[in-house]
Formats: C-alpha cells, structure tokens, sequence
C-alpha cells in the first residue's frame, strides 16, 4: 500500500487538539486519481441530536495526523494557499482555521454552521455532460464536486427546511458558504447560556404560578 496523502496542518501552538472528530484509517481514493489529484479531504458530516446536518467539521484526527474536511480543502485549493493553519485555545480547542489571510472561526471542535439549506447549487446531470461533451462554460471558473445523486442510489440526509441532500452536495453548500464568508459558528458557553435562561425561565414561570395561586386563596 502506498503511504497516506500528507497532512497539510501547522497548529499554531505547541500543543495537541483535544476535541475533533478521530477516525483510525482512511477510506481512499483510486491511486489514478491521488496521483493528479491537488489535494484530499474527508468527506464526513454528523447530524445533530434531531437527525438535520446543520454542522461541518473543518478538521479530522486520522491517527496522528490532521486533515482537512472536502470542503476545506476545496477553498484552499480555490485560493492557491499551501498549508493550513490551526489555531487553538490555551484550552487546547480549536479556535480558528487560517487560510493564508483568510481565518475561519470554529467551535471548540473545529466545526462551522453552515445554511446548507439556503444554497441553490447548480447540477449537471451526467447525461447532459456526456451527450454535450464536457460543457465548458458550465464548469468554467467553478468549483465542481462529482456525486452520484440518483433517487435511491446515494443516501441522503436531512439538511434543514424539510430538504434533503447527498453527502457532495453538503460539502459544495459547505465551500460556497465558506468562500463567501456565510459560515458562522456555535460559541462553546452557548450550551451552558441555554440552560442558565431555561433555568432562569422555569423560576419566573413557577414565580407566577405560586403567586397566582396566592392570589386565588386570597380571593
């Protein structure tokens, strides 16, 4: 076997990353393809408690070596950049993904929110390709994923506003939205400013309800 595509990370700290997604091997390209291809990233996407992709992790752990998502290094390769910065916390989370002057902001686990839902990307079906040659104005100055998204051959998975999409359509939603800077994220104290309102909201509802029942006794 050949060895596995480099990791194209520097951390900006001498440090390890504690929180990411981690995988114990690579499930790989053709060796045609790894020969010519610019570059490589994983693919993978995780639902929310729900079952709705709403999250893309920017950065795995395969073994002891970083790599980018699809979608990550697809603007990499877009902006002409080398490597890929990982800036993390003095807790040792991710904080940020640099792109030369480009920075990503991320949670904890080097994941962005992304409204995939929201983006309308252009497909070309295989037929129209092979029928019309390579259709050159249609792919020209683009940034094109390849899939397979036949009804019942691809799985799909939910994306949010009752829509659902194969997994290379989540990663070409996730590049536009990191190339026009639609990508936002979920700061790590919002989890425990959730729980402190819906404790909070509890109290004054049951504030209410005791002073409504003094308010009948009175009555």
């Amino acid at each position: 076997d050949s060895p596995p595509p480099p990791g194209r990370f520097s951390v900006a700290a001498a440090t390890s990353v504690v929180d990411m997604p981690r995988f114990g091997g690579l499930l790989r390209s053709l060796p045609r393809f790894e020969a010519v291809a610019a570059g490589a990233g994983i693919a993978n996407s995780f639902p929310d408690d729900d079952g709705v992709v709403r999250q893309m992790p920017l950065v795995f752990q395969v073994g002891e070596t970083l790599y980018p998502s699809l979608a990550l290094e697809a603007v990499r390769i877009r902006r002409g950049a080398g490597a890929l910065l990982l800036q993390p916390t003095a807790r040792r989370h991710i904080a940020a993904v640099g792109i030369d002057d480009l920075e990503i902001p991320t949670d904890g686990a080097g994941r962005v929110w992304a409204p995939l839902a929201r983006f309308d990307i252009p497909r070309t079906p295989a037929y129209a390709v092979l029928a019309n040659g390579a259709l050159p104005q249609a792919f020209t100055d683009k940034v094109v994923f390849v899939g397979v998204s036949a009804s019942g051959v691809a799985p799909e998975v939910p994306i949010g506003d009752g829509k659902r999409a194969p997994s290379h359509h989540l990663q070409a939603a996730a590049t536009a939205a990191l190339l026009i800077g639609a990508a936002g994220y979920r700061p790590d104290y919002i989890l425990f400013a959730e729980a402190a309102a819906a404790t909070l909201a509890c109290i004054v509802f049951l504030g209410f309800a005791v002073a409504g029942r003094r308010n009948l006794a009175l009555a």
